[in-house]
């Protein structure tokens, strides 16, 4: 049962950092896992164990780590939250070679702008670009503060 935090007149809490995932970087972090091409012993154990889905409980976390929707704003209202500030959970796209990075940040991006759009009191978020690229790390975080906001 969540903890539920009484408003605060006058006062806007604003929750910064808070971890989403998209179900594209998720799909991405099993591939890796399954090919063990990213040879990261905190993140194959980490990520091994809450991408398992036969853990049963862990499908609870992953569930709200992608939602940005009803469900999350609910979680937002019983812990007094006003707004959240959305960042990638880690590790991002960091761990992918250069077009995967890249794709994932603009899918990523993609999405989460749309649910700025849609909650824009709710919620705000960073874009995610891809660092193996500088280059193309700068046109992703042009398109997302020019096109996306």
């Amino acid at each position: 049962m969540p903890i539920t935090i009484p408003a605060l007149p006058g006062i806007k809490r604003i929750a910064t950092e808070e971890a989403w995932a998209p179900t594209t970087m998720l799909d991405a972090w099993r591939q890796l896992l399954q090919k063990k091409s990213f040879n990261d012993p905190g993140f194959q154990s980490m990520w091994g164990f809450f991408l398992n889905q036969n853990a049963g409980y862990t499908n609870g976390i992953i569930d709200r780590l992608q939602n940005l929707g009803a469900g999350r704003i609910a979680d937002m209202d019983s812990a007094g939250i006003d707004m959240q500030l959305l960042l990638l959970t880690a590790p991002g796209v960091q761990v992918f070679d250069r077009d995967d990075a890249l794709a994932v940040a603009r899918a990523s991006n993609d999405e989460v702008s749309a649910a700025c759009r849609k909650y824009p009191s709710r919620f705000a978020a960073l874009a995610a670009i891809p660092p193996q690229d500088p280059k193309a790390a700068a046109i992703e975080m042009e398109r997302a503060i020019k096109q996306l906001g």
